[in-house]
């Protein structure tokens, strides 16, 4: 796959209020970005992208008027950390922090990635998003709760998953380190949305498939 990268015009984009509080939580509450730092926005480039291609532009715009260094960057969209392409490593290594509103984030977040600043996977796809409690909702305190939730999980031995249509199954949950019960995340995930994923050990029971399946990959 050939690596398409491109950067922006100098465009003025206005943000209304609406789409000010989402790009704020964000910015002050997700990725903590203080005045001069550098951040970096990167986009989706090449055919089907999921996003909005003015997001990162509407970013940058809040961004500037905080006094953070802010830039913008598009790249096609990558299997794994190894592929991301020697331009967005470097402009990745030289930011303090990066918001992905691509897949590039989304494909790597369980991968070490360039630059030892702060990443964040943005699943804001449009503007709509960001005006909605999906993402306006106070960030910091979603990541307590989430926190709680996640202490919770390592500190029960087992659960359960039940369904009206008839699963039931049970696995285990090792808590004294000779298995790595969850997969940590290499990304900060903006908004909140799931906690680290459960490994399924010793996982018994019935699973009735009444519905299609279709895969959560993005790639």
């Amino acid at each position: 796959m050939s690596h398409a990268t491109q950067t922006t015009n100098n465009i003025n984009y206005q943000t209304s209020e609406d789409l000010t509080a989402g790009i704020n939580n964000l910015l002050l509450r997700c990725v903590r970005a203080k005045t001069g730092e550098k951040l970096l926005l990167v986009g989706e480039a090449g055919k089907g992208t999921y996003y909005e291609s003015d997001l990162c532009l509407l970013v940058k715009e809040e961004a500037l008027k905080l006094g953070i260094d802010a830039r913008v960057m598009y790249a096609e969209p990558v299997l794994d950390a190894a592929s991301v392409s020697n331009q967005v490593r470097e402009e990745m290594s030289s930011s303090d922090a990066v918001v992905f509103f691509s897949r590039l984030g989304d494909q790597t977040r369980f991968l070490p990635s360039p630059g030892n600043g702060k990443k964040v996977m943005c699943y804001t796809l449009t503007k709509a998003h960001i005006q909605s409690p999906f993402a306006t909702v106070d960030h910091q305190k979603m990541t307590q709760m989430l926190q709680m939730l996640e202490a919770s999980i390592r500190s029960a031995t087992n659960y359960q998953i039940e369904t009206s249509d008839g699963t039931n199954l049970t696995g285990e949950i090792v808590a004294d380190g000779s298995r790595k019960t969850s997969t940590a995340f290499h990304v900060e995930l903006f908004p909140v949305m799931i906690f680290e994923p459960i490994n399924c050990y010793n996982l018994t029971g019935n699973l009735n498939i009444s519905n299609f399946i279709t895969s959560t990959s993005t790639r």
